[in-house]
């Protein structure tokens, strides 16, 4: 069952700073996670950097966009379609120059996952590739890597927790071709297949 939520920040009131947030929220929506705010902005135009976090520590961008004095004038709300478990949130606010403001992080639930899921999100590059797992339990599991014959690659023990897992594997021993991953966890075997070049 998704419970609804809404946590509101509010973000220090120092008239110095040329932009804060005056109200920060999430609320859900459907299963998906609305944020609302109302920011305070006294620049031409402010560049927005909306960040979202499955462990309230290690955040990535998820939207930016600029917005000039009179826009900033309006309320904002943005609604994330990709959150899973337990999701938090900041609004990084930059201006011209650089100069950037990072706000009170705020909590939500996102979607429910009803089973462990394993996918390949994108190649970071030659030596890396990025796993995704979404988990409805926590605990630990292990990951193989096969080739194209067959034959084990590369196995790791890796720690699920219940929500979204971002996993990183090495992948410069890897010659090009074709490779199956799989995850062995409580819940079953998940298998997904990447192309290396």
């Amino acid at each position: 069952m998704l419970i609804a939520l809404s946590v509101s920040g509010f973000a220090r009131q120092d008239s110095s700073v040329p932009f804060r947030l005056k109200a920060f929220s999430a609320i859900k929506a459907g299963e998906d996670v609305q944020l609302k705010w109302a920011v305070a902005c006294n620049l031409d135009f402010a560049n927005f950097d909306i960040l979202r976090s499955n462990d309230g520590l290690n955040f990535t961008s998820i939207n930016s966009f600029s917005a000039d004095r009179l826009r900033c004038l309006q309320p904002f709300d943005y609604i994330d379609r990709s959150a899973y478990g337990n999701v938090y949130y900041r609004i990084k606010v930059q201006d011209k120059d650089g100069n950037n403001s990072l706000e009170k992080t705020i909590a939500a639930t996102g979607k429910q996952i009803l089973e462990t899921t394993l996918k390949v999100i994108y190649p970071i590059g030659s030596i890396s590739i990025m796993l995704e797992v979404l988990s409805s339990i926590e605990g630990s599991a292990e990951l193989i890597v096969f080739n194209n014959s067959g034959a084990v690659v590369k196995s790791a023990g890796v720690a699920l927790i219940k929500g979204v897992n971002n996993i990183s594997i090495s992948s410069a021993a890897f010659s090009a071709g074709i490779y199956t991953v799989t995850l062995i966890s409580p819940e079953g075997k998940k298998s997904v297949r990447l192309l290396q070049r």
